[in-house]
């Protein structure tokens, strides 16, 4: 492993470690308020919320939780503050991307926003939000390194697809939102790579962000149970 590799491990991890300690020391062990006693109701029960459904957060927070051995709104609440901690690592390696070189300059940023109240917030208590910013940041950090690397292989771009999808399933507008800056951040290196390179690239994000779509199907099975809870309709609002 290089240097920078090393580098790269250890600045990420660090906050990570700083930060799901401070998250965790800090988090509610109950519920809060806005959709806090909803999300953690179908997930407890794995029933429908309000449309558009949240199926990819339902579906891992369930899981999550049923795994967990605590009680299972405190576990439903660590699921935020592992995915807030975690964002130190896509962080940490777009500040590398945008050439902050210094460990200790990236670390201390890190912190800083992660510190601040509306992440911390997000953090320590039952919320989508830290799962989808976590993929978010995953995504364009892996949007960088498609643009830095310069091969646009299919499996990059399947990647990519894959990872908007999957944001798309917990919240639409920030998963197109998401798609749109990672297509501009890697669009103009691309349409240098020949017209056969870009159709073949387009239908891999295309394929990826189909496979990260399919927890949608999850909608169509809760959907007209009666032993959970279940919002209503598909068409509601």
């Amino acid at each position: 492993m290089n240097s920078a590799k090393r580098e790269w491990n250890q600045s990420g991890l660090t906050a990570f470690l700083i930060l799901l300690f401070a998250y965790c020391l800090t988090m509610c062990r109950g519920l809060m308020f806005f959709d806090a006693g909803e999300l953690a109701l179908v997930a407890a029960q794995y029933g429908l919320g309000h449309p558009p459904g949240q199926p990819g957060y339902t579906v891992l927070l369930a899981a999550w939780t049923s795994l967990m051995p605590f009680e299972p709104l405190t576990s439903m609440t660590l699921f935020s503050a592992l995915c807030a901690a975690l964002c130190a690592f896509p962080a940490d390696g777009m500040l590398r991307k945008f050439g902050i070189a210094v460990s200790m300059t990236r670390l201390v940023s890190i912190l800083t926003i992660g510190l601040l109240y509306p992440v911390w917030d997000q953090a320590t208590r039952i919320e989508l939000y830290s799962l989808m910013t976590l993929l978010m940041l995953f995504t364009l950090n892996t949007a960088l390194s498609v643009k830095q690397r310069s091969k646009h292989e299919f499996g990059e771009w399947f990647k990519l697809g894959l990872l908007a999808g999957l944001i798309v399933t917990i919240n639409p507008i920030h998963g197109l939102a998401t798609a749109a800056g990672a297509g501009l951040l890697s669009l103009g290196a691309l349409l240098k790579t020949g017209i056969r390179k870009v159709i073949w690239t387009i239908a891999a994000a295309v394929a990826g962000s189909m496979t990260g779509l399919l927890p949608y199907t999850y909608l169509f099975w809760v959907r007209n149970t009666s032993s959970r809870f279940v919002w209503g309709d598909l068409k509601s609002t």
